[in-house]
């Protein structure tokens, strides 16, 4: 009896591995080029879903306690809209002044670049004028205007996400119920759903509370050595610490390149220090004792997972590539054939599941 060729199918009808691997690689192009095209939908059911995850406790906690849900609703909801009302208003406040201020803030960038040039040049180091490229006024001018865009239409879909946590949370007291109908034979699918959930919880829960923490500790600085419009760094600070690797660093910039226009070198540099002793407390002293020492991914995985996440959501991508990436892992660890590829994931060729991770750390 003959071996069929590569491409054809085997006398059972399965496919040959290669054929299947083509199959597979295809079907993921598809899959992430139709997320891509619909980012506008997905965003927003992203956030809802991990908000959804987060508050979810605390809306069943208040059901059981025979509190009628829609009562239970209204109070996770009242709750939410207050704290994202009062940071939303006062980050507005603060971006608006700094934004009415653009044009100010540019010239004397572009006074303070010239500066810089010009002392290289005393040092025998004679650089372009367009040296620093997007830091050029004008460009940078437009990324701003770009940010703001951006910021309002954020505001316009906070809604959407909103109405569509509401609903979710509506459901989740049910959703179990259903899934054990569904798969009442699946017993490892129940359990598998449970880790996944559990894991991406535990993580947005930690996470949120060291990102806040590290919020907390630079705007207390910038406000002890007095710069402008200090919660609106700290807020930035907050919110890329959500981006792993390099999010210190980009929330860090901005700060540092106000600060170097409004009060000079020193005060850039201390600026720096505090960014840099604030994220070693918290990131490096605090998460990995909350977290545990590793989030059961690779370190070549996670900076990936930020760049493919973003490319296809944005900014949203890039603060979520972590939880998405963690939920695919342990989904494709629930597979004979995939668990090939959350091994692959995993910070080391034995591959441990987030659940061991997590239950280091209860």
């Amino acid at each position: 009896m003959t071996e069929p060729e590569p491409d054809e199918p085997r006398g059972d009808g399965s496919p040959r591995p290669f054929l299947r691997a083509l199959l597979g690689v295809a079907a993921f192009v598809v899959v992430a080029a139709g997320i891509k095209a619909a980012a506008a939908i997905v965003i927003p059911l992203l956030l809802a879903a991990f908000l959804t995850i987060i508050l979810s406790p605390a809306y069943v906690w208040l059901t059981q306690r025979r509190v009628p849900p829609w009562v239970a609703l209204i109070f996770v909801a009242c709750i939410l809209l207050g704290v994202a009302s009062v940071v939303g208003m006062a980050v507005k406040t603060s971006f608006l002044a700094f934004y009415a201020e653009r044009e100010t803030f540019f010239g004397q960038l572009e006074v303070r670049k010239f500066e810089a040039l010009d002392t290289l040049k005393g040092f025998g180091i004679d650089l372009p004028s367009d040296i620093l490229g997007e830091l050029d006024p004008l460009s940078t001018m437009k990324w701003l205007d770009t940010a703001w865009t951006t910021l309002r239409g954020t505001l316009t879909g906070a809604f959407l996400t909103f109405f569509l946590l509401l609903f979710m949370l509506l459901e989740t007291a049910g959703v179990k119920e259903k899934i054990v109908s569904v798969a009442a034979d699946r017993v490892d699918a129940l359990k598998r759903a449970d880790e996944i959930l559990s894991n991406v919880r535990r993580y947005l829960v930690f996470k949120s509370l060291i990102s806040f923490l590290t919020g907390l500790l630079i705007y207390l600085f910038l406000l002890a050595c007095d710069v402008r419009f200090a919660l609106l760094w700290a807020f930035l600070a907050f919110l890329f610490n959500f981006v792993p690797n390099v999010g210190a660093l980009i929330a860090a910039l901005p700060a540092m390149t106000f600060v170097l226009v409004d009060s000079g070198v020193w005060w850039m540099v201390a600026v720096g220090l505090g960014f840099l002793a604030s994220n070693t407390i918290c990131g490096n002293l605090i998460e990995p004792r909350v977290m545990g020492q590793g989030m059961g991914l690779s370190p070549l995985v996670v900076f990936s997972s930020l760049l493919f996440w973003g490319y296809l959501l944005g900014p949203v991508g890039m603060l979520l590539s972590v939880p998405l990436t963690m939920a695919a892992k342990v989904t494709l660890d629930s597979g004979e054939e995939t668990r090939w590829i959350a091994v692959l994931l995993g910070p080391d060729g034995g591959g441990r599941s987030l659940a061991d991770t997590s239950s280091e750390n209860p």
